[in-house]
């Protein structure tokens, strides 16, 4: 449970190499894609001035980007649209044994074949789709008594049919008597309004400026003027019968294809994948004359791999640069084992871990089970979470599935510890204490265990202050060394008081005096011990002034957050009460409503409670936790292979 030590690979490598080179990579291990261009602008890609590196030496000088592709990924999509697959279904495009960026005769072929076949269907249903709408129109002319014929052998007159939207419509109504045309609303077509109109011919272009103020969709048919409504109609329900027969036959022509030719299919399908995956990662390459230039980074663990990988290309250079020598910020790869992995979103989504602080997931895994199943103790309910996950799990949502699983288990066991199964106490013996009847003794256990809880986050802040050279924080900060004493100190202070003395008041009052000084002197302190000058970074009172805030927001928050561990137990013992609410609710009904009211009880807990709990655990974690020793300030890894291949 830790973050990899990274390292920047900088790669050299000939122009006609660069296919083979990109899957090697890739295939190789993770590698986190830097611009290559501009480290080289900046003087950061540097090689060594050797016999067998001076034509790589004088190709540097002309170096420039590869110029950019428009990456739609169109034959990458039709090939999953032919298969009816996801990306996912696809498998790792990079774990093929065979792969190249060029179709075969065959695969373009099938290819041209299924695209003029789906040419064909979309040509049939638009030429149905309007013949239905023609259809339409002429019932519609039949049912207000009215002939295409008739209207068509209109010497003086012209006509046009359109459809309006509620805008256009009223705007005719108020304005009816200024237009020279009849106008005749004959019903509904495709869900809009249709209207006829018919104007002499010498306003025609008076009435073309209407349709385009008004935005009406014209129609434009076209029936023979010897054939009545009637005859028309049977005409176009005769093709649109013809259609739908060709239709059917060319959508079945296409599946018979796609069987025939699915491995042509896939293979096009990785071609086309690799290929726009090589495309996009050469917009983080860079290249000269007869080389490219590639740089990314790598974990140290997998040094060895791409050197052996590398080693197998001729004509190439490649080094490995510690990250403590780069003048980029080293992105962050976590490692975890698998039972801690899935906490790794809910870590992320408060952000990345910064390269040089400690993996917070073990410890947030750990501690965010415990709180979750501390508030939730119930086994039965527990049981419904752990399915849940694993049925999550299953649908493809490994970290959420993996949480909620792991949150189902922790549930369980506390609800062993409780004695409680799906809000019954009396069914199996508790193990450790039941909640609701010792009140005061799991509220002070739950600020106990928070208390416990803090003291760790602090020692992880100090040591992950120290980490990143921050003395001052470390020593001296409000969640550093003299912050967590400051925090014992007013705790067993507290304790002094309320419970029994474990140290001498004067003792407790002179360790809290030196803690508050050290907060406060901070900064001079830091620069003494450091021996630099100036002391004081600012205005001595600019200083002091925000310094004086802080220490009274520590004040306040040492106790704000003793306090709010607190919820811990009152969500243990209000799922207890809960559940009885709604169990004397059906003692009062009786029988069947019993049941039913048992069963709607379970349903809200599950899901409101649960909600609620979950929502309470990650607050804790948040800000109380984090807040005392997690930056979360890093950069994410990116493996280009994953993001490339998903593009």
């Amino acid at each position: 449970m830790a973050v990899q030590k990274m390292k920047m690979m900088q790669l050299v490598a000939p122009l006609e190499d660069l296919v083979p080179v990109v899957i090697a990579l890739f295939r190789t291990g993770g590698i986190h894609l830097t611009d290559a261009e501009k480290m080289i602008e900046n003087y950061a890609f540097t090689i060594p001035v050797t016999e067998e590196n001076m034509a790589k030496t004088v190709d540097v000088s002309t170096v420039r980007n590869f110029e950019k592709e428009n990456f739609t990924g169109e034959r990458r999509k039709l090939a999953l649209n032919y298969l009816q697959r996801k990306p996912r279904e696809m498998g790792d495009i990079f774990a093929q044994k065979s792969l190249t960026t060029t179709l075969t005769p065959e695969q373009e072929a099938v290819l041209a074949g299924l695209t003029q076949l789906d040419q064909q269907i979309e040509e049939i249903k638009k030429a149905q789709k309007d013949a239905k709408v023609n259809l339409n129109l002429l019932r519609l002319l039949s049912a207000n008594d009215i002939e295409y014929a008739d209207l068509a052998g209109l010497e003086q007159f012209s006509f046009a049919f359109g459809t309006l939207s509620e805008i256009g419509r009223r705007a005719i109504r108020s304005a009816y008597e200024k237009i020279p045309a009849a106008i005749l609303h004959l019903g509904q077509i495709s869900k809009e309004e249709l209207y006829l109109l018919v104007y002499p011919n010498k306003v025609e272009n008076e009435i073309r400026r209407l349709e385009d103020r008004l935005s009406m969709k014209c129609l434009s048919p076209k029936f023979p003027k010897e054939k009545s409504n009637e005859q028309s109609a049977r005409f176009i329900e005769q093709k649109l019968a013809e259609g739908e027969a060709t239709l059917a036959s060319l959508q079945k022509e296409k599946q018979t294809r796609i069987h025939r030719h699915e491995k042509d299919l896939e293979g096009l399908y990785y071609a086309a994948s690799l290929g726009d995956a090589v495309n996009q990662a050469k917009q983080y390459f860079a290249r000269g004359k007869e080389y490219f230039y590639v740089t990314g980074w790598v974990s140290d663990a997998d040094e060895a791999a791409f050197r052996q990988t590398i080693s197998g290309f001729k004509d190439t250079f490649v080094q490995f640069i510690d990250e403590k020598n780069v003048s980029a910020k080293a992105p962050t790869r976590l490692h975890n084992n698998a039972l801690v992995r899935p906490f790794e979103a809910m870590v992320n989504m408060y952000g990345t871990p910064n390269y040089n602080e400690l993996d917070p997931t073990g410890f947030f895994a750990i501690t965010y089970v415990i709180l979750f199943g501390a508030m939730f103790g119930d086994f039965g309910q527990g049981a419904i979470f752990a399915l849940l996950g694993l049925l999550l799990k299953k649908m493809r949502h490994p970290n959420l599935g993996g949480v909620t699983l792991r949150m189902g288990l922790a549930s369980m066991a506390f609800g062993l510890a409780y004695g409680s199964v799906f809000g019954l106490e009396d069914v199996i013996p508790a193990l450790v204490i039941r909640p609701f009847n010792n009140i005061n003794t799991v509220l002070i256990a739950a600020i106990v265990f928070g208390v416990g809880l803090s003291s760790v986050a602090y020692i992880l802040g100090i040591v992950n202050k120290l980490r990143m050279h921050d003395v001052q924080e470390a020593l001296f900060g409000k969640e550093g060394l003299c912050g967590f004493v400051l925090y014992l100190s007013i705790l067993l202070l507290v304790v002094n008081m309320a419970v029994k003395p474990i140290l001498p008041a004067g003792v407790l009052t002179i360790i809290i005096l030196l803690a508050l000084a050290g907060i406060l002197f901070q900064q001079p302190l830091t620069n003494l011990l450091m021996k630099k000058r100036p002391l004081y970074k600012q205005a001595v009172g600019d200083y002091y002034v925000e310094t004086g805030f802080s220490l009274l927001e520590t004040l306040i928050s040492i106790f704000s957050g003793a306090l709010s561990f607190i919820r811990v137990g009152a969500f243990a013992i209000n799922h207890v009460g809960l559940f009885m609410a709604f169990s004397t609710m059906g003692r009062m009904m009786g029988g069947a409503g019993n049941v039913a009211m048992l069963i709607i009880g379970n349903i809200v807990i599950i899901g409101l409670e649960g909600l609620i709990v979950f929502i309470q655990s990650l607050r804790l974690e948040y800000y109380e936790l984090f807040g005392k020793y997690y930056v979360g300030d890093g950069k994410p890894f990116v493996d280009a292979k994953k993001m490339l291949s998903n593009h």
